[in-house]
């Protein structure tokens, strides 16, 4: 008996844990530059604790970073998220590097793969937040332009977050050796 006591008070927190309602999240990602992204998109989906309300993409070829998260989603069997694409006007170049190749994939030239949403990242933001105010968590893996540009458009949508989750910079090591911080 004492056995089986101390057997369910350890697995109290995590059977607690798991009953709890998965955090409603949208993020906001970067895709295609380097390959943390696609794994912090797969660790969302393999979380029990978050539940991905939509996808937005920042950067510049966002577009093209909207078409990799589709066949993303679409290779792991996810189908019935928005994915939609930001706007990179009057920035620096932030193009995508080799992983372009994946979004020219025939999957996408002969529509077996899901396609983004036709409204802007902002819009689609927005109508989400308006959706479920104060209880959506925006979690940020690139640049913060969709939501500075959210907040710019719709000031009124700034208490409708209930939370931002900002990853603020990365550090990359050149041709070198060196380290080089990159702000995003």
């Amino acid at each position: 008996m004492k056995l089986i006591l101390t057997s369910l008070l350890l697995l109290f927190p995590i059977l607690s844990s798991q009953a709890a309602d998965p955090i409603p999240v949208i993020i906001d990602t970067d895709i295609g530059s380097d390959i943390d992204d696609t794994f912090a998109l797969a660790l969302a989906f393999a979380s029990p604790e978050l539940d991905v309300k939509a996808i937005t993409t920042c950067g510049g070829a966002a577009d093209d970073r909207a078409w990799l998260v589709c066949r993303f989603l679409t290779q792991t069997g996810t189908k019935a998220i928005p994915v939609a694409a930001g706007k990179w006007e009057n920035k620096p170049p932030y193009d995508l590097d080799w992983q372009i190749q994946y979004r020219r994939h025939p999957a996408a030239i002969f529509n077996r793969t899901v396609k983004p949403v036709k409204e802007s990242a902002v819009e689609l933001l927005y109508s989400k937040l308006k959706e479920k105010p104060g209880e959506l968590t925006l979690i940020c893996v690139g640049p913060l332009t969709n939501i500075a540009q959210l907040l710019k458009e719709h000031p009124d949508a700034k208490p409708m977050i209930k939370r931002l989750a900002i990853m603020g910079g990365s550090i990359k090591i050149g041709y070198d050796g060196k380290k080089q911080p990159e702000p995003e």
